[in-house]
Protein backbone atom coordinates (compact mmCIF):
# COMPACT_ATOMS: atom_id res chain seq x y z
CA UNK A 1 0.00 0.00 0.00
CA UNK A 2 2.91 2.36 1.31
CA UNK A 3 4.61 1.37 -2.44
CA UNK A 4 0.96 2.52 -4.58
CA UNK A 5 1.31 5.77 -2.63
CA UNK A 6 4.73 6.96 -3.15
CA UNK A 7 4.46 5.86 -6.64
CA UNK A 8 1.75 8.10 -7.33
CA UNK A 9 3.15 10.91 -5.51
CA UNK A 10 5.81 10.19 -7.90
CA UNK A 11 3.79 10.73 -10.85
CA UNK A 12 2.17 13.98 -9.79
CA UNK A 13 5.49 15.20 -8.90
CA UNK A 14 6.78 14.31 -12.66
CA UNK A 15 3.23 15.68 -14.07
CA UNK A 16 3.74 19.08 -11.98
CA UNK A 17 6.91 19.52 -13.71
CA UNK A 18 6.48 18.45 -16.96
CA UNK A 19 3.39 20.99 -16.70
CA UNK A 20 5.32 23.99 -15.59
CA UNK A 21 8.10 23.47 -17.95
CA UNK A 22 5.21 23.43 -20.84
CA UNK A 23 3.97 27.09 -19.53
CA UNK A 24 7.26 28.40 -19.35
CA UNK A 25 8.13 27.07 -22.72
CA UNK A 26 4.77 28.42 -24.00
CA UNK A 27 5.10 31.60 -22.04
CA UNK A 28 8.52 32.36 -23.61
CA UNK A 29 7.12 31.41 -27.13
CA UNK A 30 4.01 34.27 -26.78
CA UNK A 31 6.66 36.56 -25.73
CA UNK A 32 8.94 36.28 -28.72
CA UNK A 33 5.60 36.16 -30.54
CA UNK A 34 4.98 39.41 -29.25
CA UNK A 35 7.92 40.97 -29.29
CA UNK A 36 8.24 40.20 -32.79
CA UNK A 37 5.03 41.79 -33.52
CA UNK A 38 5.28 44.66 -31.35
CA UNK A 39 8.98 45.53 -33.38
CA UNK A 40 6.62 45.05 -36.80
CA UNK A 41 4.10 47.83 -35.51
CA UNK A 42 7.21 50.13 -34.61
CA UNK A 43 8.62 49.38 -38.16
CA UNK A 44 5.42 49.73 -39.86
CA UNK A 45 3.62 52.12 -37.91
CA UNK A 46 6.02 54.98 -36.13
CA UNK A 47 9.68 56.28 -37.06
CA UNK A 48 12.96 57.05 -34.61
CA UNK A 49 12.70 60.70 -33.66
CA UNK A 50 16.02 62.61 -34.50
CA UNK A 51 18.16 63.61 -31.79
CA UNK A 52 20.63 65.83 -33.59
CA UNK A 53 21.54 66.82 -37.14
CA UNK A 54 24.81 68.10 -38.68
CA UNK A 55 26.06 69.51 -41.78
CA UNK A 56 27.94 67.77 -43.55
CA UNK A 57 30.59 70.18 -45.35
CA UNK A 58 31.78 71.22 -41.67
CA UNK A 59 31.92 74.10 -39.19
CA UNK A 60 33.75 76.14 -41.70
CA UNK A 61 33.55 76.70 -45.64
CA UNK A 62 35.59 79.15 -47.75
CA UNK A 63 33.98 80.19 -50.80
CA UNK A 64 35.22 82.95 -53.62
CA UNK A 65 32.85 85.34 -54.61
CA UNK A 66 30.04 83.93 -57.18
CA UNK A 67 30.73 80.56 -55.88
CA UNK A 68 28.05 78.49 -55.33
CA UNK A 69 28.07 75.19 -53.03
CA UNK A 70 25.01 72.81 -52.09
CA UNK A 71 25.07 72.17 -48.39
CA UNK A 72 23.81 68.48 -46.60
CA UNK A 73 22.93 67.33 -43.36
CA UNK A 74 22.84 64.43 -41.85
CA UNK A 75 20.63 63.38 -39.00
CA UNK A 76 21.19 61.16 -36.41
CA UNK A 77 20.69 58.13 -35.72
CA UNK A 78 21.41 58.14 -38.91
CA UNK A 79 18.51 56.32 -40.29
CA UNK A 80 16.20 58.67 -38.20
CA UNK A 81 13.67 61.20 -39.94
CA UNK A 82 13.23 64.63 -39.34
CA UNK A 83 11.45 66.97 -41.50
CA UNK A 84 13.60 70.14 -42.71
CA UNK A 85 11.93 73.32 -41.81
CA UNK A 86 14.32 75.90 -43.62
CA UNK A 87 17.79 77.01 -44.71
CA UNK A 88 18.33 80.70 -43.69
CA UNK A 89 21.84 82.85 -43.42
CA UNK A 90 22.49 85.47 -40.63
CA UNK A 91 23.81 87.88 -44.05
CA UNK A 92 22.50 87.83 -47.19
CA UNK A 93 24.29 90.23 -49.24
CA UNK A 94 27.65 88.08 -48.41
CA UNK A 95 25.82 84.48 -49.05
CA UNK A 96 22.39 83.69 -49.82
CA UNK A 97 20.84 80.06 -49.73
CA UNK A 98 17.81 78.01 -51.56
CA UNK A 99 15.42 75.64 -49.54
CA UNK A 100 17.32 73.21 -51.37
CA UNK A 101 21.00 74.58 -49.25
CA UNK A 102 22.72 75.60 -52.20
CA UNK A 103 24.85 78.35 -50.80
CA UNK A 104 25.87 81.46 -53.42
CA UNK A 105 29.07 83.80 -52.49
CA UNK A 106 27.39 87.50 -53.14
CA UNK A 107 29.96 89.69 -51.05
CA UNK A 108 33.07 89.47 -49.59
CA UNK A 109 32.97 89.06 -45.86
CA UNK A 110 31.37 85.93 -43.36
CA UNK A 111 27.86 84.58 -42.93
CA UNK A 112 26.25 81.76 -40.99
CA UNK A 113 24.47 79.45 -42.41
CA UNK A 114 21.87 77.38 -40.26
CA UNK A 115 19.26 74.50 -41.19
CA UNK A 116 16.58 74.21 -38.66
CA UNK A 117 13.83 71.29 -38.38
CA UNK A 118 10.24 70.89 -37.31
CA UNK A 119 11.32 69.41 -34.15
CA UNK A 120 13.48 72.28 -33.25
CA UNK A 121 16.91 70.58 -33.93
CA UNK A 122 19.32 73.08 -35.70
CA UNK A 123 22.94 73.03 -36.87
CA UNK A 124 24.89 75.71 -38.21
CA UNK A 125 28.09 76.69 -40.37
CA UNK A 126 30.72 79.63 -41.10
CA UNK A 127 31.02 80.53 -44.78
CA UNK A 128 33.59 82.48 -45.29
CA UNK A 129 33.83 84.70 -48.74
CA UNK A 130 36.63 86.38 -50.23
CA UNK A 131 37.17 88.49 -53.57
CA UNK A 132 40.02 87.92 -56.27
CA UNK A 133 40.12 91.86 -56.60
CA UNK A 134 40.75 93.67 -60.25
CA UNK A 135 43.85 95.04 -60.42
CA UNK A 136 43.30 97.22 -63.99
CA UNK A 137 40.29 97.87 -66.71
CA UNK A 138 41.82 97.81 -69.81
CA UNK A 139 39.54 99.51 -73.05
CA UNK A 140 39.74 98.68 -76.58
CA UNK A 141 40.02 102.35 -77.46
CA UNK A 142 40.46 105.44 -75.66
CA UNK A 143 38.34 107.53 -78.27
CA UNK A 144 35.65 106.41 -79.79
CA UNK A 145 33.79 108.38 -83.25
CA UNK A 146 30.20 108.11 -84.16
CA UNK A 147 27.79 109.52 -86.67
CA UNK A 148 25.03 111.29 -84.88
CA UNK A 149 22.33 108.58 -84.32
CA UNK A 150 25.23 106.14 -84.63
CA UNK A 151 26.02 103.05 -81.83
CA UNK A 152 28.99 101.17 -81.31
CA UNK A 153 30.15 98.93 -77.97
CA UNK A 154 33.07 99.51 -75.76
CA UNK A 155 35.18 96.22 -75.01
CA UNK A 156 36.53 96.42 -71.50
CA UNK A 157 39.08 93.49 -70.12
CA UNK A 158 40.02 93.03 -66.41
CA UNK A 159 43.03 91.78 -65.32
CA UNK A 160 43.42 89.36 -63.40
CA UNK A 161 40.94 87.14 -66.01
CA UNK A 162 39.16 85.50 -62.84
CA UNK A 163 38.21 88.69 -61.04
CA UNK A 164 35.52 88.52 -58.89
CA UNK A 165 33.35 91.69 -60.56
CA UNK A 166 34.86 91.13 -63.70
CA UNK A 167 30.96 91.07 -64.79
CA UNK A 168 29.60 93.83 -62.49
CA UNK A 169 31.20 96.72 -64.27
CA UNK A 170 29.53 100.12 -64.32
CA UNK A 171 29.63 102.96 -67.36
CA UNK A 172 28.56 105.75 -67.32
CA UNK A 173 28.60 109.39 -69.66
CA UNK A 174 29.42 112.41 -68.60
CA UNK A 175 27.29 114.09 -71.00
CA UNK A 176 24.24 112.02 -71.80
CA UNK A 177 23.04 115.22 -74.15
CA UNK A 178 25.89 113.86 -76.37
CA UNK A 179 26.34 110.05 -75.64
CA UNK A 180 24.47 107.43 -73.87
CA UNK A 181 25.61 104.27 -72.81
CA UNK A 182 23.62 101.04 -71.35
CA UNK A 183 25.20 98.79 -68.08
CA UNK A 184 26.57 96.41 -71.90
CA UNK A 185 29.20 98.94 -72.67
CA UNK A 186 27.06 100.26 -76.09
CA UNK A 187 27.40 103.87 -76.54
CA UNK A 188 24.17 105.64 -78.43
CA UNK A 189 24.96 108.78 -80.17
CA UNK A 190 22.30 111.19 -79.39
CA UNK A 191 23.91 114.81 -80.85
CA UNK A 192 27.13 116.17 -82.33
CA UNK A 193 29.79 117.30 -79.32
CA UNK A 194 32.16 115.40 -77.01
CA UNK A 195 31.72 114.12 -73.95
CA UNK A 196 33.55 110.78 -72.06
CA UNK A 197 32.70 107.25 -70.63
CA UNK A 198 33.65 106.02 -67.15
CA UNK A 199 34.23 102.57 -66.68
CA UNK A 200 34.17 101.51 -63.07
CA UNK A 201 34.70 98.49 -61.14
CA UNK A 202 33.12 97.55 -57.49
CA UNK A 203 36.24 97.41 -55.72
CA UNK A 204 37.55 100.90 -57.34
CA UNK A 205 39.29 99.95 -60.48
CA UNK A 206 37.91 102.23 -62.98
CA UNK A 207 38.95 103.31 -66.90
CA UNK A 208 37.98 106.62 -69.36
CA UNK A 209 37.48 106.97 -73.13
CA UNK A 210 36.57 109.96 -75.51
CA UNK A 211 33.66 109.86 -77.36
CA UNK A 212 33.29 112.47 -80.20
CA UNK A 213 29.79 112.45 -82.06
CA UNK A 214 30.21 114.05 -85.25
CA UNK A 215 27.09 115.48 -87.59
CA UNK A 216 25.40 114.11 -90.25
CA UNK A 217 25.82 117.25 -93.02
CA UNK A 218 22.92 118.14 -95.35
CA UNK A 219 23.47 117.28 -99.13
CA UNK A 220 20.56 118.50 -100.74
CA UNK A 221 17.11 119.83 -100.53
CA UNK A 222 13.66 118.32 -101.78
CA UNK A 223 10.77 120.15 -102.69
CA UNK A 224 7.47 119.07 -103.07
CA UNK A 225 4.94 120.66 -105.59
CA UNK A 226 1.65 119.45 -106.29
CA UNK A 227 0.62 121.53 -109.54
CA UNK A 228 0.18 125.29 -109.52
CA UNK A 229 0.96 127.12 -106.99
CA UNK A 230 -1.73 130.00 -106.77
CA UNK A 231 -3.81 130.88 -104.33
CA UNK A 232 -7.60 132.16 -104.32
CA UNK A 233 -8.00 135.19 -102.51
CA UNK A 234 -11.70 134.94 -102.62
CA UNK A 235 -11.81 132.12 -100.30
CA UNK A 236 -9.43 133.58 -97.31
CA UNK A 237 -9.09 130.08 -95.40
CA UNK A 238 -7.85 128.84 -98.27
CA UNK A 239 -3.93 128.13 -97.70
CA UNK A 240 -1.04 126.17 -99.51
CA UNK A 241 1.27 123.97 -98.16
CA UNK A 242 4.22 123.34 -99.65
CA UNK A 243 6.36 119.69 -98.12
CA UNK A 244 9.93 119.98 -98.26
CA UNK A 245 12.62 117.84 -96.51
CA UNK A 246 16.79 117.69 -96.48
CA UNK A 247 18.86 114.78 -97.60
CA UNK A 248 20.07 112.61 -96.27
CA UNK A 249 16.94 111.95 -93.81
CA UNK A 250 18.91 111.29 -91.07
CA UNK A 251 20.85 114.69 -91.16
CA UNK A 252 21.82 116.22 -87.78
CA UNK A 253 20.37 119.18 -88.83
CA UNK A 254 16.86 118.88 -90.26
CA UNK A 255 15.87 122.21 -89.63
CA UNK A 256 14.63 124.38 -92.88
CA UNK A 257 14.37 128.40 -93.27
CA UNK A 258 11.42 129.60 -94.85
CA UNK A 259 11.03 133.30 -96.40
CA UNK A 260 8.75 135.20 -98.81
CA UNK A 261 9.92 138.27 -101.17
CA UNK A 262 6.85 140.04 -99.78
CA UNK A 263 4.63 139.76 -97.39
CA UNK A 264 2.28 142.40 -98.56
CA UNK A 265 1.27 139.52 -100.92
CA UNK A 266 2.15 135.86 -99.50
CA UNK A 267 2.88 135.38 -96.42
CA UNK A 268 4.78 131.62 -95.13
CA UNK A 269 5.54 129.65 -91.70
CA UNK A 270 6.82 125.94 -91.85
CA UNK A 271 6.07 125.81 -96.16
CA UNK A 272 2.40 127.16 -95.42
CA UNK A 273 1.55 129.98 -97.60
CA UNK A 274 -1.14 132.66 -96.88
CA UNK A 275 -2.36 135.05 -99.62
CA UNK A 276 -2.63 138.60 -98.69
CA UNK A 277 -3.21 140.44 -101.66
CA UNK A 278 -3.14 140.23 -105.56
CA UNK A 279 0.58 139.97 -106.69
CA UNK A 280 3.19 137.50 -107.18
CA UNK A 281 5.89 136.72 -104.26
CA UNK A 282 8.62 134.44 -104.32
CA UNK A 283 8.92 131.67 -101.51
CA UNK A 284 12.20 130.49 -100.31
CA UNK A 285 13.10 127.52 -98.43
CA UNK A 286 16.77 127.39 -96.65
CA UNK A 287 18.05 124.24 -95.10
CA UNK A 288 20.13 125.29 -92.25
CA UNK A 289 22.55 123.33 -92.00
CA UNK A 290 24.86 123.89 -95.88
CA UNK A 291 23.02 126.65 -96.96
CA UNK A 292 20.89 124.97 -99.67
CA UNK A 293 17.80 127.21 -101.00
CA UNK A 294 15.13 126.57 -103.43
CA UNK A 295 12.53 129.22 -104.60
CA UNK A 296 9.46 128.94 -105.99
CA UNK A 297 6.83 131.37 -106.98
CA UNK A 298 3.35 132.26 -105.67
CA UNK A 299 0.49 133.60 -107.66
CA UNK A 300 -2.23 134.98 -105.60
CA UNK A 301 -5.31 135.97 -107.32
CA UNK A 302 -8.95 137.43 -106.76
CA UNK A 303 -11.41 134.89 -108.22
CA UNK A 304 -15.17 135.15 -108.21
Amino acid sequence: MLRYKRLGYYCIHVFNNNFKLYCMKRLLLFSIVGLTVFASCKEDDGVTVSTEIKIDEGETIQMIYGETVQLHATRYPEKSLSSIKEWSSSSPNVATVSTLGDVTAVGEGEAIITISTVDDLSASCRVVVTVINIEEIDLDKSKYELNDGETKKIKATVTPADASYKNSLVFKSTDETVAKVNQDGEIQAVSPGKCKIEVTSKDGKNAVCDVEVKPISVVDLVVKLSGEVEINLENPDKTYKIDAYVLPKNASNRKLIWATSDEKIATVADGVVTGVAEGTATITVTSEDGGISKSYTVNVVKKK
